[in-house]
């Protein structure tokens, strides 16, 4: 390896400060015995070379030549790099050929003339054999002449030095003259190599301003300065950013304050011969900026939310963006207490066991490889697994005729919850009906009833039924209630005033019509909900007025009577005196109880008709009475 130590001129060309000469003579014979097998021609040399070579130039060696003919001025010598500039003694050259320019001085006279130059290595002498010549010039008797010779195939990592002299006419040589010392390389040196650093190299830091220091990688010159460059990595399909390279001194670098981001230091190496390695790249990446907290992506239960689960879950998300996130901590807080005691989760599921009923909020936070950490994030909920109070039911009737009654319920309720309730028959686990309330508070609840639809227009079919109530709050927990059983009723009569006429059904079918007559003007026939309160064959019906009434009627005898107000002794009944039914039978005035004149408040029914209702009617059988 050949080593120049030296700085740079006043034009910016390296030199280096020479040395006292001295030879190696441990290696001139070696090189002695090279020089005479290469002869004049072109020197190679292929030695073994010493770990540092300083350019030092040796003692020169001059071989005596006869006294010149004539007059010969010393000769004015300048090397060239390999683009024509003048090198200063001592300068290293990245070519494996150097040029000299020599001026001959006149000599007073016309003559042929022209330029030999010895070229060796330094530890080798100079021995007065020419190894590179000019062409030959003509020296005018006032006039210098300018003439360029060329040493070649100089090996690289070796200071050479040079001497030359003029050779006139014929065998009229000059004397020798010392030219200097010059170094070669055309190797680029090794790139740096990192010695110390505050940051992580290929890996993340918060620090303020990056520092590196570094040590020279080696190289066959010495190095003469180092430039260093910044990259700034975009995103990906932008190009980086690279700033100008920029030249310094010494071997440490202290970066300025950079932008959060991903960053590279290129240092390179510039030797003497102004070879320049490849940059060695040292990438980091910066981050200052607090990380992005981690995102609830699923819960259980939902944010805000009430709930009556054993063991709260959650699943978190991490942003991928910024430096990478080194841990996930959490810590719980029931109702109004800060976040303290941060724990490290292991993973991205937050399972939380064993928390008892109340208000709790988990917090969770994203620490940073860099160690910043993230604002917290909460997630609140409230456990409840408490059941709600639900009072024993009470209904309104034991029984009722579907379709024009209902069976209503009432109860009580502790909390506010969302009531719905089935029907079933006895005996059986498919339910008729389902209806629901909705939200409803706490306290007395009445707004439950059941009017014998199975559906939008079925009726249930007769029978004994029972109701299911089940109250939901707010965390899911239920409650159930069953009612006591309940007869649900399908036969029914519908008398109505305006139409004169009659109907039963039993359940959605219809069992018989007729025309009727009920009471006329003076003594009407009362609207309401009735049932059959008592069956009786063969009633002879007696006045409640005297004789001497208007509203008087002697003992009239029925056949099928069936009682459904006894209050007022009303009935259903056939009137055998009576042949004219329907519309317009009970407006004629005159005594009640004649074909044409209304009733005293019964309602009339032909023989056949009240026949079949008597035999089909049940006690309790519902009569509804309509205008």
């Amino acid at each position: 390896m050949l080593t120049l130590h030296g700085q740079a001129s006043s034009n910016g060309s390296p030199t280096v400060p020479l040395a006292e000469p001295k030879l190696l003579w441990s290696r001139v014979w070696f090189v002695a015995s090279l020089l005479l097998a290469a002869g004049a021609g072109a020197l190679a040399v292929n030695v073994w070379k010493p770990a540092h070579i300083h350019l030092v130039e040796p003692a020169a060696v001059v071989v005596p030549t006869a006294v010149p003919k004539i007059a010969i001025g010393p000769l004015r010598m300048i090397t060239l790099d390999q683009l024509g500039r003048s090198l200063p003694n001592g300068s290293w050259v990245s070519a494996n050929s150097v040029t000299f320019r020599v001026t001959v001085p006149s000599v007073g006279k016309a003559m042929a003339a022209r330029v030999e130059a010895e070229v060796v290595p330094s530890f080798a002498p100079l021995i007065g054999q020419a190894n590179a010549r000019s062409e030959s010039v003509k020296l005018m008797p006032r006039t210098d002449a300018s003439v360029r010779l060329t040493a070649s195939r100089l090996a690289d990592g070796l200071a050479y030095h040079w001497q030359m002299r003029a050779v006139f006419g014929a065998q009229q040589d000059g004397p020798w003259q010392y030219g200097g010392l010059f170094g070669v390389n055309t190797t680029a040196p090794l790139p740096p190599v990192l010695a110390a650093t505050n940051v992580a190299v290929g890996g993340w830091t918060r620090v303020a301003q990056p520092l590196f220091r570094w040590v020279a990688g080696g190289g066959l010159a010495p190095t003469q300065y180092y430039e260093y460059r910044l990259v700034q990595a975009k995103a990906q399909g932008v190009a980086n950013t690279a700033l100008a390279w920029r030249r310094m001194t010494g071997q440490a670098l202290r970066l300025p304050r950079l932008a959060d981001g991903t960053w590279s230091v290129e240092v390179r190496a510039v030797d003497m011969a102004g070879n320049r390695s490849i940059p060695a790249v040292w990438a980091f990446n910066v981050q200052r900026k607090p990380p992005a907290a981690p995102r609830v992506v699923a819960a259980i239960p939902s944010d805000s939310r009430v709930s009556n689960v054993i063991t709260p879950t959650a699943a978190l998300a991490l942003a991928t963006t910024g430096a990478p996130v080194a841990k996930v901590q959490y810590t719980l807080t029931y109702g109004d207490e800060q976040p303290a005691g941060w724990r490290t989760l292991h993973g991205l599921a937050l399972v939380l066991p064993g928390l008892g009923d109340g208000a709790w909020t988990a917090w969770v936070r994203s620490v940073n490889v860099v160690g910043e950490i993230s604002a917290p994030v909460p997630w609140h909920f409230v456990l409840d697994r408490q059941h709600p109070l639900l009072t024993t039911p009470s209904l309104s009737a034991g029984s009722f005729t579907e379709a024009t009654q209902a069976e209503r319920v009432s109860f009580g309720l502790g909390t506010p919850a969302t009531i719905s309730y089935q029907v079933f028959a006895d005996g059986s686990a498919q339910p008729v009906a389902a209806r629901t309330l909705g939200l409803v508070g706490p306290g007395p609840i009445k707004g439950l009833s059941w009017n014998g639809r199975s559906g939008s227009k079925s009726l249930a079919p007769q029978g004994s039924y029972h109701m299911v109530i089940r109250a939901v709050d707010a965390a899911g927990n239920a409650s159930d209630v069953t009612t006591p059983s309940f007869t649900l009723l399908s036969k029914r009569i519908v008398v109505s005033i305006s139409k004169e006429a009659l109907w039963a059904y039993d359940g959605s079918k219809l069992v018989t019509y007729s025309l009727v007559t009920n009471g006329g003007p003076d003594t009407p026939t009362v609207p309401g909900i009735y049932h059959v309160e008592w069956k009786v064959a063969g009633l002879v019906m007696h006045s409640p007025w005297p004789k001497s009434s208007p509203l008087y009627y002697p003992p009239s005898p029925t056949n099928f009577a069936l009682l459904y107000n006894a209050n007022g002794g009303f009935y259903l009944h056939d009137a055998p005196w009576r042949w004219h039914f329907g519309p317009g039978s009970n407006t004629v005035a005159g005594q009640p109880g004649g074909s044409y004149t209304g009733t005293h408040g019964c309602t009339n029914v032909p023989y056949a008709v009240m026949k079949q209702l008597f035999n089909w009617a049940d006690n309790g059988t519902l009569i509804q009475i309509v205008a």
